[in-house]
């Protein structure tokens, strides 16, 4: 099965940084986790849903969190808030996707993280991603 927790596991390195991208739209999550698999040996995952994600955050430990802000059900700062109320995970790294951020911008507040706006370029993706796992 593609994209599960378990797949690549022993292709890559014990020590290997475990992402977790929560994006709605298919084709753009799919591109995001290979590329982040391919170019920087982490363990991406992606989900399609936040409700996916609330029950990924607690049984594996996640090192970043990509989130977009439209999400079926509730948006990418209403998942951040719920995932960043869990004490384990509050010095996690999140960032932040959305083509949308200037509607959004009051909302964004003293949250901790890292925005990224669509449509972006992958090399600015990864190069803070890299930044942010190394």
């Amino acid at each position: 099965m593609k994209g599960t927790l378990f797949d690549r596991q022993d292709l890559l390195p014990l020590d290997a940084k475990t992402i977790l991208v929560v994006e709605d739209d298919r084709p753009t999550g799919e591109v995001i986790q290979l590329t982040l698999n391919e170019e920087l040996s982490v363990h991406a995952f992606l989900v399609a849903n936040p409700y996916d994600a609330l029950d990924i955050a607690n049984t594996v430990n996640v090192d970043l969190w990509i989130i977009d802000y439209l999400l079926p059900g509730m948006n990418g700062l209403e998942l951040y808030d719920r995932l960043h109320a869990d004490k384990t995970l509050q010095d996690v790294p999140f960032i932040l996707i959305s083509a949308s951020f200037s509607l959004h911008r009051h909302d964004l507040g003293e949250r901790k993280l890292i925005i990224v706006v669509k449509p972006f370029d992958l090399n600015v993706l990864l190069d803070t991603v890299k930044q942010i796992v190394s």
